[in-house]
């Protein structure tokens, strides 16, 4: 009976249900129902649609691969270790969180301030628009999961989080490439809690040199996420998840450096000594609260077999929409495969669980030092 292989799904849900929320970090508040249960899980991932995962943030030797419209990087970790009893839940965690967005164009800039000769021999105007925000937080999580109707089980967590690090980024502009030589006229801000502070004897036009030196004060922040799990029919299972809802974190005195270009010549070495004041900015500190922006997710398992079944879904965030699905197999008594796809990265995983152990891989490659995309998710569940 397709009955029998619920159980055996129930034990490893982050890897046999469909799991685009994955692909996101999503955390899925609703439990399967049991007795009690311990559980450790930690996971990372990285994908992006530019340049190999591993050397994002390096000096690119190669051309990137870019895409008509908006460029996407997507990072995050995790690890928690979770405690759960009749419905009722606590966990400790830490979580990292990238997100970052380009246009085409600022990619290419970005390439070309490495390789000026391959930017500046193409004239035009390019359309610089780049953000990202990326932070990091732990806390507790205090959740509860229950059945409400004979179908539907719903499930809430309130997350406390102590702030770590913040670094938000954004870029607005334009370079005008004539003759040889670029012009670029728009503003750069960088408020990031690892801006060191330096004199403003040693300063230069990209160091933080406020008028005085402060301390960051790394503050407090909260979030909601709410799920809901429906058997549809026996065999065909609904879930919906929102995380982050109401989120925030705070920090007091936050390093912020602000540079306006104002139709400065680039690479910077063309400018003579008296048109520095082209580049012009302010050096503060100030204090920030981050809301979060919401993540959703909603996926549906189809349990075709007793041995197998496929599902699909989707995540998304601040208008990003990933998309997976995937198709699962029980093996032995206790052991469960699950294969899947995503388009946007263009990313295969492949999980195994047995009994209480589970992990789960994806890359766009075979060769890992070329992948654009890495993901890796393992844990024990332990129920009682």
């Amino acid at each position: 009976m397709r009955s029998s292989l619920l159980p055996l799904l129930a034990l490893l849900p982050g890897l046999a249900l469909a799991s685009p929320e994955n692909l996101l970090a999503i955390h899925n508040p609703v439990q399967a129902p049991s007795g009690s249960e311990l559980k450790f899980e930690a996971s990372a991932f990285a994908g992006n649609d530019l340049y190999a995962a591993h050397r994002l943030a390096d000096e690119w030797a190669n051309p990137p691969d870019t895409r008509p419209g908006r460029n996407l990087a997507v990072g995050h970790a995790r690890a928690e270790l979770s405690a759960q009893y009749a419905g009722f839940s606590v966990s400790s965690f830490k979580r990292f969180d990238g997100f970052g967005t380009a246009t085409r164009d600022a990619v290419n800039f970005y390439y070309g301030s490495q390789q000026p000769d391959s930017l500046l021999a193409r004239p035009g105007t390019l359309d610089l628009r780049y953000g990202f925000t990326g932070f990091s937080a732990s806390g507790v999580r205090l959740g509860w999961s229950g059945q409400v109707q004979e179908k539907l089980r719903v499930g809430f967590s309130l997350n406390l989080m102590k702030a770590g690090i913040l670094r938000q980024e954004r870029i607005k502009g334009t370079a005008t490439v004539s003759g040889g030589v670029g012009t670029v006229a728009g503003t750069r801000t960088l408020l990031y809690t690892g801006l060191d502070y330096t004199p403003a004897a040693e300063a230069n036009i990209n160091d933080f040199s406020p008028y005085a030196q402060s301390t960051t004060d790394k503050g407090q922040g909260r979030s909601l996420d709410l799920g809901m799990q429906w058997d549809l029919r026996p065999d065909l299972h609904l879930t919906l998840i929102a995380n982050d809802l109401l989120g925030q974190l705070s920090w007091k005195q936050v390093p912020e450096l602000t540079q306006n270009f104002n139709d400065a010549n680039w690479p910077l070495e063309f400018n003579v000594p008296g048109s520095t004041a082209k580049i012009t900015g302010t050096n503060r500190y100030r204090d920030y609260t981050l809301h979060l922006k919401p993540k959703l997710s909603s996926s549906l398992r189809w349990d075709a077999a007793d041995t197998w079944g496929v599902d699909g879904g989707f995540a998304t965030r601040a208008g990003v929409f990933l998309p997976e699905a995937g198709a699962f197999w029980r093996w032995a008594e206790a052991g469960i495969a699950r294969l899947s796809y995503e388009p946007r990265f263009g990313s295969l995983g492949l999980g195994l669980g047995y009994g209480p152990f589970f992990v789960e891989g994806r890359t766009d490659r075979t060769n890992l030092n070329n992948a654009h995309t890495v993901g890796l998710q393992a844990g024990v569940a332990l129920r009682f």
